[in-house]
Order: C-alpha cells, then structure tokens, then sequence
C-alpha cells in the first residue's frame, strides 16, 4: 500500500512501525477508499509533530508531499468520525499495554532506590 507521506523514509517507518502493527490487530478499522486507516493516522501523527499554528496551516505546508491532494477535504471530515476516534482509543491502549509488557519492572524499581 502507498504511504500517504513521509513514511516510505526508513526512519518513519521505524517510528510507525508500533502504530501500523497496532492498526493490524484493531477491531475498530475499515475499508476507506478515500482516506486509508494508515494514512488518516499518519496524517494525525504528523500534524502533531511537525510546526504549524493550525490543521488547515498543516496541509497548506505539507499537503504538496501527499501521495493525493485530495487527502485534504478527507481529513477534515475523518476528524468527526466516531469510529475513527475510537480506533485512535484503542490504538493508543494497545500501544501502551504493549509498551507496558516490555518494560523490566523490577529493574526500574531497583534503579529508582
């Protein structure tokens, strides 16, 4: 599948990578034509990182380096999605349940005394 930005870069993909394995495992996914589940998070992560007063700003700025112009009028209507917010929801759970389960617990604790 094209990537919607930046992420054919190897250091993006190494940064999704938790991301996208989390959206293989959700529930709360489905088919979009216009506006990819993989694109529409990439797009969200995107925004946050990158400097830019406002999300119209955002996609002046970067909208030229999207695979599809047409990306644009598609997020601003994802953002009232339901669904989409609770893929985001449980995304965000996965990723940090996962994260939790890696961490050393009795490591942490003991360097912290």
């Amino acid at each position: 599948m094209p990537r919607a930005l930046l992420t054919d870069n190897k250091i993006f993909a190494a940064f999704f990578k938790p991301l996208f394995d989390a959206l293989n495992r959700a529930v709360h996914t489905r088919q979009c034509n216009e506006l990819p589940d993989q694109h529409w998070l990439e797009l969200g992560v995107t925004r946050i990182l990158m400097e830019s007063p406002s999300a119209r700003g955002f996609l002046q700025q970067f909208g030229p380096n999207f695979q599809s112009y047409s990306y644009v009028w598609f997020y601003f209507e994802s953002i009232k999605s339901n669904r989409r917010l609770l893929l985001a929801d449980e995304l965000n759970d996965s990723i940090c349940e996962n994260g939790v389960k890696k961490v050393n617990h009795n490591y942490a604790y003991k360097r912290m005394r």
